[in-house]
């Protein structure tokens, strides 16, 4: 029978009220995964399907998403962990999709195929799915803050850079910091078009 774990790290508002996603099990597929998911309170919630074999952790709280997912990686009792998100959605069958390239081919680290958002730098936002052992070896310096290292990447990068990528999709639309980004880039671009456009001007002035 399926299990959902709601686990709390620190810094946690226990005083706040905040509902989780809905958890649906139905089928087995080999092998047993445990889904991580990092909840804040506040975002939009879609359901979650994973199969009857399979372990869901919902971590509340933390310094981070990264510093939630490696808790939430400590508390996992399968070998391979499937990372999801409670504002993301998800296809009924895409955890048992997940598990046919885990059987079939062993990839250590895999992601799947993002749609919606800023999709022209995938690895910045794709579904991670990792052998336990090779996450929790990966991420054993990580202090628990947002960035990773010098370069202030998210522990995602640790992964994604060299995952292997399967052809199993879910939906995400923008996050803020792709909002932020996009946002930027229009700036930036809109104050080179003028500047060239004055330029041309003063050009045919001078002329």
């Amino acid at each position: 029978m399926g299990q959902v774990k709601i686990l709390n790290i620190y810094p946690y508002d226990s005083s706040t009220k905040c509902e989780i996603p809905k958890v649906t099990f139905y089928g087995s597929a080999e092998p047993p995964v445990t889904i991580i998911i990092p909840h804040k309170c506040g975002k939009p919630l879609y359901p979650i399907t994973a199969n009857l074999n399979d372990e869901v952790i919902i971590v509340r709280g933390g310094k981070s998403i990264g510093h939630a997912r490696i808790e939430g990686a400590k508390a996992a009792k399968n070998d391979w962990l499937v990372f999801m998100d409670s504002d993301a959605i998800y296809p009924q069958d895409y955890v048992t999709k997940v598990k046919y390239f885990i059987r079939n081919y062993q990839y250590p680290i895999m992601r799947t195929v993002r749609t919606g958002g800023l999709r022209t730098i995938p690895f910045l936002e794709s579904g991670l799915v990792v052998r336990k052992d090779v996450f929790l070896d990966r991420v054993r310096d990580y202090q628990g803050t947002w960035y990773f290292g010098e370069g202030r990447k998210d522990v995602g990068y640790l992964f994604k850079r060299d995952a292997k990528l399967i052809p199993v999709k879910y939906h995400h639309s923008w996050t803020e910091l792709e909002k932020k980004a996009y946002n930027t880039f229009k700036s930036v671009a809109g104050f080179i078009t003028t500047t060239y456009a004055l330029y041309n001007i003063v050009r045919k002035v001078i002329k």
